[in-house]
């Protein structure tokens, strides 16, 4: 029986390489020329206000959940897209956050045919749902769906799974493009993956000041002795270095300390760096091309899509999904 089960969902999962250009919406209208357009970082942060309400403390963290405020659902005829925007969140102690309890609510009350995630794919044939919680987001989600193809009845079908994002390996090649050394890509990556988990550590609610501050000197020691742990080691051979040593902990750090002119620090925003800030801009501009070209590709697939992603990516996907849609996003989740 289990056999049976895991493969129903390899069926369910489909190339995540992307089949060719869009250039018509869902409709078959041509699109424009330069679709799809992500929108500039100013109006991306514009967008954010949307988690205030009147009057209230911007100094001081939104009052309101991002997968309750910046998640929409585009529809055309029997045509839906149900994007969820989510912070990227993880660990047992958040288990009854909001946000899984959206995520869950959404899912059963959609039924999408199609679920599309952030991140490298992944083809999971057994979560739990503490490792689901554990990992954050991205398990959870491919939890419900392991789940659901698991207990098929007669006549239902396995719901396809995959990520719509842009791979890793494909990512290194996008920077070059952009003119971008191997050392700042290498640099980029782990600070990256460093500033994603303190980050996540801000966001963990329920904890006091004295607790996120040990947390955070914990994420400090952990990646003061072993730096690469969280980096997937085959990085570096699609970014290598030009003097051809290879890469180890030691040279990164090092490189990090020149590029950053400081010494290594987790909850560092490397992003007020100019030319992190710039490298940065140009992932999101191409990173968000393709995930809006998956997600179109799946909308002429399927009927009923399901996207989670980190709410930057549904605010500068928005535009760009409402011209292929020809619909105007509810800005409303209902569950």
């Amino acid at each position: 029986m289990n056999t049976h089960r895991e493969n129903h969902t390899a069926r369910a999962t489909t190339n995540h390489h992307a089949t060719g250009e869009v250039s018509t919406s869902l409709n078959g209208n041509i699109l424009p020329a330069d679709w799809p357009d992500i929108i500039s970082s100013d109006d991306e942060q514009k967008a954010y206000e949307a988690l205030y309400d009147k009057g209230e403390d911007r100094s001081k963290p939104p009052s309101h959940q991002h997968i309750d405020r910046l998640s929409y659902t585009l529809r055309n005829g029997n045509k839906e897209l149900r994007y969820l925007a989510v912070q990227h969140i993880f660990g047992l102690d958040n288990r009854n956050h909001p946000q899984f309890v959206a995520i869950k609510e959404n899912f059963d009350r959609q039924k999408p045919q199609a679920v599309l995630y952030e991140g490298p794919q992944g083809d999971p044939t057994s979560i739990t749902e503490e490792e689901a919680y554990t990992r954050g987001e991205k398990a959870y989600i491919q939890f419900l769906v392991l789940e659901y193809n698991k207990n098929l009845q007669p006549g239902e079908r396995p719901i396809v799974m995959e990520s719509c994002d842009l791979q890793p390996q494909d990512e290194p090649e996008e920077y070059r493009k952009k003119g971008y050394s191997n050392e700042e890509i290498a640099a980029g990556e782990v600070l990256k993956l460093m500033y994603y988990e303190a980050q996540g550590l801000k966001n963990t609610p329920g904890l006091t000041d004295e607790q996120r501050a040990q947390r955070m000197q914990e994420l400090q020691s952990k990646y003061s002795t072993n730096l690469l742990a969280h980096v997937n080691p085959e990085f570096f051979s699609w970014a290598p270095r030009s003097d051809g040593q290879q890469w180890n902990a030691d040279l990164i750090k090092a490189e990090i300390e020149r590029q950053t002119r400081r010494p290594l620090q987790v909850d560092f925003d490397y992003l007020k760096l100019p030319r992190f800030k710039q490298m940065f801009n140009d992932a999101r501009a191409f990173r968000d091309k393709y995930i809006v070209k998956k997600i179109a590709e799946a909308g002429k697939a399927h009927d009923r899509i399901m996207t989670v992603m980190g709410s930057g990516h549904a605010i500068r996907d928005k535009k760009a999904l409402e011209q292929f849609y020809e619909s105007t996003a509810d800005r409303r989740i209902e569950y």
